[in-house]
């Protein structure tokens, strides 16, 4: 016989139900994600109707529950997942009437509405189609669902959901760490990432959640271990404001749940392509003359889903227990960024390599773009010894080892007379291949034990020509390297219905992801293959060449590695979660409580300089050339730093919540929520208590220079705590909202509430106190020397600087309060409107401050500092810090903060031939942007991201089917005519401020993109050596705070077209004349806008009807179809740069054209797909 008996068959259900707690503990779940549907039975009169029989249709996989109602006629479906549901209701002398087309999603909580029995004068029933979406009316928070169909029609250039984020009201196009803004054509970790800001939220503020497992970079928060592939997810939810007490995350959540398997087998098989033959030529790309790059993306995949059989036996006959789902894609890429991927500097002509400096007008044209670049070796006013005759360095001159370092540089390829100054410029074509496999699993253990398990696996390879996440360098590293990596995350789910209306939900999860770094042709950065003369200070085992940069160039070529990359290792991120929940349904409240488990770890090795790094610049004169290629050939040095051997750090981060709940429908039109979540949030620290404070008790005033007395840890000394700040408690998050229906038909519903939401920061905060002394020591001379004579210092000659150490008083743990009053109506032709007010504000967010600063004046005459004369960097420093055998201390600690407001209003129409979303936001963030251990308000301004407006609008249009109803229905002509859609996008905002570069730590949370007025001082033409000096240190008299302009009129008036900010409005900084006196300038500019954003996307798809449930889909769509580039101020842009040749009254003297956006972004690009569905 092929099939088992009923008892062998019995015994295979008992081994499963006995493996799925197995199954919960190694694979993995989340205790949210889950839905509910309540309602209450009424008769036509209003009276509740007890003792009526739910039931609950899962129409996915056919699957039932079965609910009473209670004496208030209530009923309550819990843990449902996203899915589309029926409803039947049966009582005894009533007709039973049937809610079809019920469309649950991601952590709904649903009230059906209008369910009203009339007495049975015969056995009919009464089915009614809810073929609009149902909002939600039990619930304040304020959220937004992007549901299977948006996900599936809208135009998506990459492959994650999470490009359409920025539909989302009040999102911003933010970036992160690693790019410059989302980067949608690319699939990667990095472009899947939290890179968009929301609610005035930093980008590590908003986190991604996988089927429940949170899945964000515990390190940075740049990049995402799962990414929610539009052809693999069932659907996205994005929860921004006031959400109840059982969400763990936050302040912003983006959830989103992978597709399922149902009662019938059902997939499909897609290539979707993208060619540069098809597309327009990148604005970026055409002024700099280059040819539009040979890019192309591929993304061959399928899925597939249904119920599983067992050969032989009749497990699953019904088609209702085992259900599976299951995907795949490849990704062929071939990538240029025009912003990250092409860069142009100056680098040195292969005569100057050999020293020779004299093609003046070669200079010229250089100096036009950095002034010293114009500069002929050894003219009047610096050090002529050098030189055998004008321009010409002697051979007995040249430095073996700085000859070896310029070498390192790339030879020129442009003509600077043609383009602006540089005489290099590169652009690179990256092939950037990945996969991505998942598969999902649903079991129907019994009718009241449920299991969903999911476990996604991806890996992809990543080149970066200039050096790993390098958004900086002009030129490329010698030494090739690129990021391989890959992720494993898995996740379950195990829900219980017990007895007396409880139910239970175990969770666990599990994320690995793991970026390993690969450098190849190493030889070209050793020092024994290169012969390069000159040892470490330090005994590192490094044999890399130092870094190099000059510092009075800002676009010229340099060398960078970052410190501990090589040799190339792998970075191991692991997060684990484990919770329970339990509900418990009473009378007309749904009781909650839970405890939640998370674990976040990860491995990184130190980054620092251990290889070294040389800097040139131009203080004295009388030392170095005049010019900074030339100061580099002949030895000739400004700074030298280097640190001792890096190490690997082991970072953890525990925490342990619990909470209740309660969601009462305290009548069928109010429903009140309110909750308690009591977490306990510890700080990250190294496993082996290497995390650093500074103790004033420990500091000894009489050690020798060099020694890093007060600097301790656990490691060294057991009274500091692991993490080095003192241990956190409970952190209490309330949350309360409401819900209120006006009429009962739920047509128009006033909603609202408050939420708290605890969270912890990235890693990487607390990972910079591992990489100090005593863990790690560093020297750093600021002095005019030797590439020789710098390889010999004494390792520990010098003051220690320390970044980024711990605060043994920092006992704050960061923390968003949000706000959300709405009145959502649905207005004719099924349109759903809301006008919202939200807000938030966020406090104890991650900084730095600076300990042992400098005072303000100090270094100004008649401070301690003026001494012995002016010599930055070095005793004049000393003589002002409190402890003066210590540099500059720069301590992490939470005292930033943000306030968001905003009015955000949407409109939508999700049924029948014309579909659409539309959302606008008005809105400000302000925040304190950076760290000033003198005036923190000087920091308080727009956040670089902020959008006072934007305006989204999605539609997709189904056109009739003119053939089948107008031509005859000939089946032939209903292929060609019938079965078109048209889907486009449409974005405007408004463009982000304008800032100052004057932050005193350099710290303005915002990748890369934000850009800042920047200024400098040059030589005037009567004394070509005498340019301003605007060292801080010569203005505010400190090194701790930077100088900045004056502002003497509004820079938003007076302006031509295309300009954005008036020059003349900022006056040089003065240089200070007395300690008394600093030179403060402004650091709080009005808010200048800078260049708008506009996007326009288009797409047209053909859909071929062929049996059954299967069908072709053609799909052509268009990316920028209007071909219109953003103007856009980018990295290093000329017109941000103020050059004034006068300190105090003198006004820019720039020869560009500071203020107006000259550059321009974006391109069309097209992008085909065919589908077959079945």
């Amino acid at each position: 016989m092929n099939s088992f008996s009923p008892g062998r068959e019995r015994k295979l259900s008992n081994v499963l139900q006995l493996l799925a707690p197995l199954a919960v503990c190694l694979s993995a779940g989340a205790q949210v994600g889950s839905s509910t549907i309540t309602g209450t039975v009424q008769d036509t009169t209003g009276a509740a109707i007890p003792n009526a029989e739910v039931v609950l249709l899962d129409t996915a996989n056919q699957t039932t529950q079965t609910q009473t109602t209670n004496a208030a006629g209530f009923f309550t479906f819990v843990n449902l997942p996203a899915s589309g549901f029926q409803v039947t209701i049966n009582a005894a002398g009533f007709k039973s009437i049937r809610r079809t087309g019920i469309a649950l999603h991601i952590n709904d909580q649903l009230n059906l509405p209008a369910l009203k029995l009339s007495i049975a004068e015969n056995s009919a029933s009464i089915t009614v189609s809810t073929e609009e979406q149902i909002a939600p009316t039990t619930s304040g928070e304020q959220s937004y669902t992007l549901t299977s169909e948006q996900i599936e029609k809208l135009n998506i250039q990459g492959r994650s959901a999470i490009e359409l984020l920025g539909l989302v009201p009040g999102a911003a196009n933010a970036g992160n760490f690693n790019s410059n803004s989302y980067s949608a054509p690319v699939a990667g970790f990095t472009q899947n990432s939290s890179a968009f800001s929301v609610n005035g939220n930093r980008f590590d503020q908003v986190q991604i959640v996988s089927d429940g497992a949170p899945v964000t970079d515990v390190q940075t928060a740049g990049a995402s271990a799962v990414t929610p592939n539009v052809d693999m997810i069932q659907e996205s939810k994005i929860q921004t404001a006031a959400y109840s007490s059982d969400q763990p995350n936050g302040p912003v959540v983006v959830q989103t749940e992978t597709k399922s398997g149902g009662k019938q087998f059902h997939g499909e098989v897609y290539l979707t392509t993208r060619n540069h033959a098809l597309n327009t030529t990148d604005w970026r790309v055409k002024s700099l003359g280059l040819q539009k790059p040979d890019d192309s993306f591929y993304y061959p995949g399928g899925n597939i889903g249904g119920p599983v059989f067992l050969p032989g036996t009749s497990f699953n006959r019904n088609r209702d227990k085992l259900f599976f789902f299951f995907g795949f894609e490849k990704s062929i890429q071939n990538v240029q960024d025009p912003l990250i991927d092409i860069r142009e500097a100056i680098v040195p002509t292969a005569a100057m390599r050999t020293g020779d400096f004299s093609n003046s007008a070669y200079l010229a044209s250089l100096g036009k773009l950095d002034y010293y670049q114009g500069v002929a070796p050894c003219a009047s006013g610096y050090n002529q010894t050098y030189c055998s005759s004008p321009g010409v360095l002697k051979s007995s001159a040249i430095d073996p080892g700085g000859k070896i370092l310029l070498n390192l540089l790339p030879l020129p390829n442009a003509d600077p007379s043609v383009f602006g100054g540089y005489n290099y410029i590169k652009s690179y074509l990256k092939s950037e291949p990945r996969d991505q496999e998942t598969g999902r699993v649903d079991y129907n253990l019994t009718a009241k034990n449920h299991l969903s398990a999911r476990y996604n696996h991806e890996g992809e390879s990543v080149p970066f020509p200039y050096g790993l996440y390098n958004n900086f360098t002009l030129t490329p590293y010698p030494a090739p390297v690129s990021s391989d990596n890959h992720s494993n995350s898995i996740t379950s789910r195990l829900s219980t219905t017990l007895p007396a209306s409880f139910t239970n939900e175990v969770t666990f999860t599990l994320t690995r992801l793991v970026l390993g770094t690969n450098f190849t042709n190493t030889s070209a950065v050793s020092r024994t293959a290169l012969g390069y003369p000159y040892g470490n200070i330090y005994n590192t085992g490094s044999d890399v060449v130092p870094n190099f940069s000059f510092s009075q160039s800002a676009h010229a070529g340099s060398l960078y590695v970052r410190g501990g990359d090589l040799p190339g290792y792998s970075t191991v991120e692991q997060t684990l979660v484990a919770g329970d929940q339990i509900s418990k349904i009473l009378r007309s409240h749904i009781l909650k409580a839970g405890v939640y488990y998370e674990r976040d770890s990860f491995n990184k090795r130190t980054t620092g300089q251990d290889n070294g790094s040389v800097t040139t610049s131009y203080y004295n004169y009388d030392k170095g050339t005049g010019n900074p290629f030339a100061d580099l050939l002949v030895g000739a040095i400004n700074s030298y730093s280097q640190s001792s051997a890096n190490f690997m750090a082991q970072m953890l981060l525990p925490r342990f919540d619990f909470f209740v709940e309660d969601l009462w429908q305290a009548n069928p039109r109010l429903t009140v929520n309110y909750g308690l979540r009591i977490d306990h949030i510890a700080r990250w620290y190294d496993v082996n208590g290497r995390n650093v404070i500074f103790d004033p008790s420990l500091y000894n005033a009489s050690g020798a220079v060099g020694n890093t007395s007060g600097l301790t840890n656990h490691m060294t000394n057991p009274n500091v705590t692991l993490s080095g700040s003192p241990s956190l408690g409970f952190q209490i998050a309330p949350s309360a909202g409401f819900a209120y229906d006006l009429r009962g038909d739920g047509k128009t519903v006033v909603r609202g509430g408050v939420g708290t939401n605890f969270y912890s920061d990235p890693g990487q905060n607390a990972f910079s106190a591992v990489q100090a002394p005593p863990n790690e020591t560093f020297t750093s001379l600021y002095a005019d020397t030797t590439l020789s004579q710098a390889s010999s210092l004494p390792a520990s000659s010098q003051y220690p600087t320390v970044y980024g150490i711990a605060s043994q008083h920092d006992t704050r743990t960061p923390v968003t309060y949000s706000y959300n009053l709405a009145v959502a109506q649905e207005l004719p032709e099924r349109i759903h409107f809301q006008a919202a007010y939200t807000g938030n504000s966020s406090h104890n967010l991650a900084g730095y401050t600076a300990q042992n600063v400098v005072p303000e004046g100090c270094e100004l005459p008649g401070g301690a500092g003026q001494a012995i004369g002016y010599a930055p960097g070095t005793y004049n420093d000393q003589l002002c810090r409190p402890y003066q055998n210590l540099g500059a201390l720069s301590t992490v600690v939470h005292n930033l903060s943000s306030y968001f407001n905003s009015l955000q209003v949407t409109a939508s129409r999700q049924t029948g031939f014309f579909n659409f979303w539309a959302t606008y936001t008005y809105g400000k963030t302000l925040a304190y942007n950076c760290e000033d251990p003198f005036n923190m308000r000087r920091c308080y301004n727009p956040v670089p991201f902020d959008q006072s407006q934007a305006v989204n609008v999605s539609y997709l249009i189904k056109l009739p089917p003119v053939s089948k109803n107008h031509l005859g229905n000939h089946k032939v002509v209903n292929g060609i005519l019938d079965g078109w859609e048209i889907s486009g996008i449409e974005q405007v905002a408004s463009g982000s401020p304008i800032g100052i570069s004057a932050n005193p730590q350099g710290n303005t949370y915002d990748g890369i993109h934000n850009r800042t007025i920047n200024f400098y001082g040059v030589s005037d033409a009567a004394n070509n050596y005498s340019a301003p000096n605007f060292d801080s240190r010569t203005i505010t008299g400190t090194p701790d705070e930077a100088a900045a302009p004056t502002l003497i009129c509004d820079p938003r008036k007076n302006l031509k077209s295309g300009q954005y900010f008036n020059a003349a409005c900022f006056q040089a900084p003065a240089i200070g004349t007395s300690s008394t006196s600093p030179q403060i300038g402004t650091y709080r500019l009005p808010y200048i806008h800078g260049p708008r954003f506009h996007s326009d996307e288009i797409g047209l798809f053909k859909t071929f009807k062929l049996r059954d449930a299967q069908r072709f889909e053609l799909r052509a769509q268009s990316f920028n179809f209007l071909n219109h580039p953003n103007y856009a101020f980018i990295q290093y842009d000329n017109d941000l740069y103020l050059e004034y040749d006068k300190a105090g009254t003198g006004l820019p003297t720039s020869s560009n054209n500071p203020g107006f956006a000259e550059q321009k972004l974006g391109s069309r690009s097209i992008q085909f797909s065919a589908k077959y569905y079945f």
